[in-house]
């Protein structure tokens, strides 16, 4: 040991033992991190997943109430409501609100409540057997008609059905009957009699059919008897899209309140128990709750919320096993207190890991023991040389480069490294001769290696171009074209550098500059547009002495838009390219080209201005999507700053342009195309040929002839780039 620790092992028992720790070390460490690092990941994609799903169904919640909100708004409107039924004669409101049962299936029934009493519903009954069979209806009903009619003139209250098939024709009705039922008595008739709006009622059973649903209600007013318009909503639809949500084979999925009542289960029928009425001695049915369900989970996820103990995306335990839930609340709005929770086993995310995890270390400790022969023998083979190379390496480190490497090996590895170490001497004595060797000494212990690699980043990117630049290029001879162009890349160059700005690359008579990277720039939308007016003023410049020159001018169109990019090396190992690329990119350069479309210099979008702050004078021109994009964005002519450089400021006259611009473009977006004309005429008669104003004044002529259609939101399609 004392001699091993003068001269050190031999190098293949240090190899060998170096070998053997490092790799079972490296072997256990990289399984424990991929397990941990899988797992961590699997958790967070399921915590993306349950918020997802969560979402998914408030969605839903929205997408079925809205329509159910406005279409009540609507009936509500109609004159015909105002009308009070009679046994003898078809109610002008059912027209409309069998068009509306036939479109919506999820709807049970419209019915409209008198404030005399007077009651008429229109129910979709052919869902529902049951409730047919007891009232005796034709075996082909589709819809069944009540109208009761309250007490009056001697007369006791009295009801009647009739049913009408699919064709919306009377197939057979009941004799009026009388009934003691008052619709006035209806919690959802009772809560707000005064409300004015749409209301939504809470949970509840419907007698009829014995199912959960809610009623969204409006008074109507009017000339003729006020009253309330309800629809009746049940929560099968509901229940059945739980269904649907095939999330994992054990995961629970359900709506409650915060009091622990059920909405909706994927199950309907647990949604609903029977209760035994203590006077009577008979069941009835009842909302459900959570303790229902006698689920040890549920019960843990209900229990965690009501002490405020939930984190959405916690993980706890039930009876050993661990779980991972997300609870997410309904917006008021639709159904106040309702909240979504999902729970999941976290084994059903994290076992495959664990097994994966086992396997991969069986098989590096399997590796490691058929690999140790092979590391003595070789090991043993190449100590010798090892020695003479390691002291020709401590030569090269010291920069002593002359003479020849001569070391002898049968292993072809370790004359393969001699070969090198011999030509990287000569190779490094070479270039000492023409560079500094304190200089490629400082390159070779400080320089580093840049790897192909890219991160996502929010970027502000600036496309320009010049306009009718090909047939400029056709008029010019080539070596005057280039040194035109050289100038004036060499001006917009200085400009975009100043300002924090990257070139990613002239193509052709175009630049491509982006801002936040490599270096981090808080205010880079704010750079970027200081650049591009600063660009703008240089050009102007340029070409005014170009003119007095003789020359043509080349005027510049600029491009911006901020966003999220993917920036880093992009190319081989032998020619990388440092560049951005994603949508931003793409939506960037589109922004750019429409600039002809609309008679302006410098387009920017709604991102740079949001993000750019409110230094900057700006002009909205349209709402475009451009080609390749799915969403509409807003586009905005940059003029200049508020405050700041004299030679940025926009100018009196051009604000006074801007003052008389700004109605035409908020009188085309609320769709008043006539005020729209007046205000171009306005601007047309103090600028003539103004380029946004001619436009404008086409599209608003085009549209009073042809009015767009209701969901349009005013924004323009391009096709082509």
């Amino acid at each position: 040991m004392p001699r091993f620790r003068q001269q050190g092992l031999p190098f293949h028992v240090g190899l060998l033992s170096v070998f053997v720790i490092v790799l079972g070390t490296l072997s256990g460490s990289i399984t424990w991190y991929n397990y941990s690092e899988n797992a961590a990941t699997a958790t967070t994609a399921a915590r993306e997943l349950l918020q997802e799903m969560n979402q998914k169904i408030v969605e839903r919640f929205q997408g079925t109430y809205d329509p159910m909100i406005a279409l009540t708004e609507i009936l509500a409107d109609i004159p015909s409501m105002q009308t009070l039924p009679t046994f003898e004669h078809s109610h002008p409101a059912l027209k409309p609100m069998l068009r509306v049962l036939h479109y919506h299936e999820q709807i049970f029934s419209i019915h409209l409540v008198y404030d005399n009493g007077d009651f008429l519903e229109l129910a979709n009954l052919h869902a529902y057997p049951d409730f047919l069979r007891t009232l005796q209806a034709p075996p082909e009903t589709t819809f069944g008609i009540l109208t009761i009619l309250q007490a009056r003139e001697g007369n006791p209250s009295r009801q009647q059905w009739k049913f009408l098939n699919d064709r919306n024709q009377l197939i057979g009705e009941q004799p009026p009957e009388e009934t003691s039922f008052n619709p006035r008595t209806r919690p959802w008739f009772v809560q707000e009699p005064q409300q004015t709006g749409p209301s939504i009622s809470r949970l509840y059973i419907y007698n009829s059919i014995k199912k959960p649903g809610i009623t969204v209600s409006q008074r109507f007013q009017g000339d003729a008897t006020p009253g309330m318009i309800g629809v009746n909503l049940t929560m099968s639809h509901i229940s059945q899209f739980l269904r649907e949500q095939n999330f994992s084979p054990s995961s629970q999925l359900i709506l409650f309140d915060n009091d622990g009542d059920l909405i909706a289960h994927p199950d309907e029928n647990k949604s609903v128990r029977a209760e035994r009425n203590p006077k009577t001695g008979i069941d009835r049915p009842v909302l459900a709750t959570v303790a229902d369900l006698k689920d040890p989970v549920l019960d843990t996820l209900l229990n965690r919320h009501q002490q405020g103990q939930w984190q959405n995306g916690t993980i706890f335990q039930v009876r050993g096993e661990d779980y991972i839930g997300q609870i997410t609340p309904v917006a008021a709005k639709y159904a106040k207190g309702t909240l979504i929770a999902i729970a999941v086993p976290l084994d059903e995310f994290l076992g495959p890991i664990a097994q994966t995890g086992m396997r991969s270390l069986l098989f590096a400790l399997g590796a490691l023991i058929m690999i140790i022969p092979i590391v003595v023998f070789i090991s043993v083979g190449i100590t010798r040389a090892l020695r003479q190379l390691a002291a020709e390496a401590g030569f090269i480190r010291q920069f002593q480069l002359s003479g020849p490497v001569h070391i002898r090996s049968s292993i072809r590895e370790v004359r393969q490294l001699t070969e090198s170490i011999a030509t990287m001497k000569n190779a490094l004595n070479t270039f000492g001769q023409s560079v500094p060797k304190a200089l490629v000494r400082q390159l070779i212990e400080t320089g580093k290696a840049m790897g192909l690699e890219g991160e996502r980043r929010e970027l502000t990117l600036m496309f320009t171009d010049v306009a009718d630049f090909t047939t400029l290029a056709e008029e010019i001879p080539p070596e005057q074209l280039t040194l035109k162009v050289s100038e004036y890349f060499r001006q917009m160059g200085g400009v975009i550098h100043a300002h924090g700005g990257t070139i990613d690359k002239y193509i052709g008579d175009a630049i491509m500059v982006f801002w936040n990277a490599p270096l981090r720039m808080e205010d880079h939308a704010r750079q970027s547009c200081l650049a591009a007016l600063y660009c703008l003023k240089a050009n102007h410049q340029l070409n005014q002495r170009w003119q007095e020159q003789g020359q043509q001018p080349l005027i510049t169109r600029f491009g911006l838009h901020t966003g999220d990019a993917i920036i880093g090396n992009i190319g081989s190992e032998d020619r990388m390219d440092y560049t951005a690329m994603g949508d931003t990119v793409n939506m960037a350069s589109r922004i750019e080209g429409l600039n002809k479309n609309y008679g302006t210099r410098i387009l920017i979008s709604d991102a740079v201005v949001k993000r750019a702050g409110d230094d900057f004078v700006v002009r909205p021109v349209d709402i475009v999507v451009p080609k390749g994009a799915s969403q509409p964005l807003t586009l905005y002519e940059l003029m200049g700053v508020k405050d700041g450089p004299e030679a940025l400021r926009v100018p009196p006259e051009q604000l006074q342009e801007l003052s008389l611009w700004l109605p035409i473009h908020g009188h085309y977006q609320e769709r008043r195309w006539h005020k729209a004309l007046e205000a171009c005429d306005t601007l047309l008669a103090q600028i003539p040929g103004h380029y946004l104003a001619t436009l404008y004044q086409q599209r608003c002529t085009t549209f009073l002839h042809t009015p767009p259609p209701e969901d349009w939101n005013g924004a323009q399609i391009f096709k082509i780039k």
